[in-house]
């Protein structure tokens, strides 16, 4: 643990101690360390639990405000964006005609979380046997890509149908 400066006596969630003693966790103990000059370990004590347990000192609740702390900090250091600039769902499906797996209630049900539960902009998109599938395909898989690409962009691709993957070429194909 690297020596504690005079003004950082605290850790998130918890609160400053006379003396400049501060308290964390490591494992199931808890640790109290009072910082002092070219000893960085001294002052370190243990506290043994009665039990196999460490009593529960941290809610849920402050737990998910530390990590929410610590990503904001992390984000803020790297100069990165706090989650995703923007997400995108691509669904692709087969016509009903060709669709062997009868996939339409399943699709829609993943277009439902998708675009009512988390709120993203989904595309469906449907291949036939009018032209070439393969370059329905492509054509749709690149607009998506050239519409929705970003440094920070989030995007989901949803393929309901048969593939397989090619071990040796590292390929995974989607069959029809």
């Amino acid at each position: 643990m690297p020596p504690l400066m005079k003004d950082d006596m605290t850790t998130p969630g918890s609160q400053p101690v006379a003396g400049g003693t501060r308290k964390y966790f490591t494992g199931s103990a808890l640790v109290t360390d009072t910082p002092q000059l070219a000893t960085p370990t001294a002052g370190l004590e243990t506290l043994e639990y009665a039990g196999d347990k460490a009593p529960d000192l941290v809610t849920e609740d402050e737990n998910s405000k530390m990590q929410i702390c610590w990503n904001k900090a992390m984000c803020d250091e790297m100069k990165l964006p706090q989650g995703y600039q923007n997400i995108a769902v691509l669904i692709i499906k087969w016509a009903k005609e060709i669709d062997q797996l009868d996939s339409a209630s399943e699709v829609e049900d993943v277009r439902k979380v998708f675009a009512e539960d988390f709120n993203y902009p989904t595309t469906i998109i449907e291949l036939n046997n009018k032209t070439r599938p393969q370059l329905q395909l492509d054509r749709q898989v690149i607009n998506f890509v050239a519409d929705n690409n970003g440094d920070y962009n989030l995007l989901i691709v949803y393929y309901s149908g048969h593939g397989s993957y090619d071990e040796k070429t590292e390929e995974f194909w989607l069959h029809a």
